[in-house]
């Protein structure tokens, strides 16, 4: 199931592209939540109760982050089945036999691309399979393809 045969660099520069815009997404939601939280405290905590409960903010700031990269790439793709970016480069996932996408699914992809080792290998094998298959993709036994 070779979606991109014809042009290969096409499809490799359309989901790399996906995948930067959904990360500059998150990181403006994230940015966003820092700023507002950060605004919010500022007005109703004293400087030395700051410097005491930053430890705590910085450690609560990072769990959300992970949260809401997690809901990003987990919740929206099962559902819609692409991202924001996914959606822009006309992209869309698919799974390998007939059967709906769940949401155990793409907490297997999630999972799998998150780790620095397996993603790494995931953006490898996408460049150098025959079926455009991230390890997250051949695990999950998905596909990214276009719309």
């Amino acid at each position: 199931m070779n979606h991109y045969s014809n042009n290969k660099v096409k499809y490799l520069c359309q989901r790399f592209s996906a995948f930067f815009v959904d990360c500059f997404i998150v990181f403006i939601i994230y940015l966003s939540i820092t700023i507002i939280s950060t605004r919010i405290l500022k007005h109703y905590l004293s400087k030395e109760e700051l410097k005491s409960l930053f430890p705590i903010f910085i450690y609560i700031v990072n769990i959300s982050a992970l949260l809401i990269h997690a809901f990003y790439f987990i919740v929206i793709q099962s559902k819609y089945k692409t991202t924001i970016g996914k959606y822009i480069f006309k992209l869309k996932i698919i799974p390998e036999v007939e059967e709906s996408i769940d949401i155990m699914t793409m907490f297997i992809r999630y999972l799998f691309f998150e780790f620095p080792i397996t993603g790494f290998i995931s953006a490898f094998l996408i460049i150098f399979d025959d079926k455009n298959q991230g390890l997250h993709d051949k695990i999950a036994k998905t596909y990214v393809v276009p719309m």
